[in-house]
């Protein structure tokens, strides 16, 4: 495959240079409140079109179309370093992508897909921080699980209420920061992560049910509960893409 031809849709390939914008989003926070089980288990979000849906919750920009001139405007200083870091993700391989950024705080949300259509239980979402240079990755149970806690927290939102939570969840969920720390179990059973948010630290347990089912904890230190201890939510993650 010609790694430098650009594909059909909204994913390119990895040899183009990116170019974007960004829209600001004011700091705020809401109250929350808890979801059930069968809420969670209704939202499946391993969709085609994740990222986007990710992405949009949050009030990130779609990046533009990849052009030869790189990044512009204020990211202009993430154009090498960006493509440096993807490189390092993906050991050389070829790949499509997606993406979408925003400014608060500085990251650029990526969907890493081995063919050409996206498949939501494979890809990988790259969060690259710190001016491009470094990146938190997250296998396709880590995003699906961050996808569902902010479904949880924006959903049945609108307007100034909607915006506030936007802005709680790119603070305490969104990463800003590197070290993060990923592990599992010799079996496979069990699995986890931890990365560094604007607000406090984020963790993420994968683990698998006796019943078959394998569900996520993810918990939020950003985010105190009525004890003032960090917020925890656990969900049933999808056995099966949503449109299959």
């Amino acid at each position: 495959m010609n790694r430098d031809a650009v594909n059909e849709g909204d994913g390119v390939s990895r040899r183009k240079a990116l170019s974007w914008s960004a829209a600001g989003l004011a700091l705020s926070t809401i109250g929350l409140t808890s979801c059930t089980a069968a809420r969670s288990v209704l939202f499946n979000p391993a969709t085609t079109e994740w990222l986007r849906e990710l992405a949009s919750s949050v009030a990130a920009t779609e990046i533009e179309k990849a052009l030869d001139g790189g990044l512009t405007g204020i990211w202009n200083t993430w154009s090498g370093s960006t493509q440096k870091t993807l490189d390092q993700v993906t050991k050389g391989q070829d790949f499509w992508y997606t993406a979408w950024c925003h400014q608060v705080p500085p990251v650029v949300m990526m969907s890493l897909s081995a063919t050409k259509q996206n498949d939501p239980m494979t890809d990988r979402l790259v969060a690259c921080v710190n001016s491009g240079k470094q990146a938190v990755v997250f296998e396709p149970w880590a995003w699906q699980a961050l996808s569902m806690f902010v479904h949880d927290l924006t959903q049945d939102k609108t307007d100034s209420d909607l915006a506030m939570v936007q802005s709680l969840c790119l603070l305490t969920l969104i990463p800003s920061g590197v070290s993060p720390r990923t592990g599992s179990s010799p079996g496979g059973t069990v699995g986890w992560m931890t990365y560094q948010a604007r607000n406090g630290t984020v963790e993420m347990a994968k683990i698998s049910e006796p019943d078959g089912s394998v569900s996520a904890i993810v918990t939020a230190d950003g985010i105190p509960n009525a004890e003032h201890q960090p917020t925890k939510r656990k969900f049933v993650l999808p056995t099966k893409a949503a449109d299959s």
